[in-house]
Parts: C-alpha cells; sequence; structure tokens
C-alpha cells in the first residue's frame, strides 16, 4: 500500500492507495507506455503529485469528485 503523508502545525493527514488502484496505475501506465513514453511518465507523475496535494489538502476532493 503506498502512503502519501503531510504535516500541518495541528493535524496530520495520510492518504493510502490500495493495492488495487496502485494495480491498476501500473496496469494504464504500461498501456500509455506503448502508445507513447512521454505521456505514460507525464500521466503517472501527476497522478502521484495529485496525491500529495491531497495529503496537504485532503478536502479539495470527495470520494466520488472528478477534476474539470
Amino acid at each position: 500500500m503506498k502512503r502519501f503523508s503531510s504535516y500541518d502545525r495541528s493535524m496530520t493527514y495520510q492518504i493510502e492507495i490500495s493495492p488495487t488502484a496502485v494495480a491498476d496505475v501500473e496496469r494504464i501506465f504500461l498501456w500509455l507506455k506503448e502508445q507513447s513514453g512521454d505521456t505514460a511518465y507525464r500521466w503517472v507523475r501527476e497522478y502521484y503529485e495529485v496525491m500529495l496535494k491531497l495529503a496537504q489538502l485532503p478536502t479539495r476532493c470527495q470520494p466520488g469528485c472528478r477534476p474539470n
């Protein structure tokens, strides 16, 4: 399980990504890599950046929310 943590003055937030989600990300990455290596690396980097942002601002996106 992948975990991302961020520390605030008063609270600690931890984002946990399930093994199923990690496997999905890996599968998507491998498919994208076959199509375009640059796209695959950019996509996976952005995915993990979003996870880090959620660790900093957990109320930014509630379950089921989709970014614009």
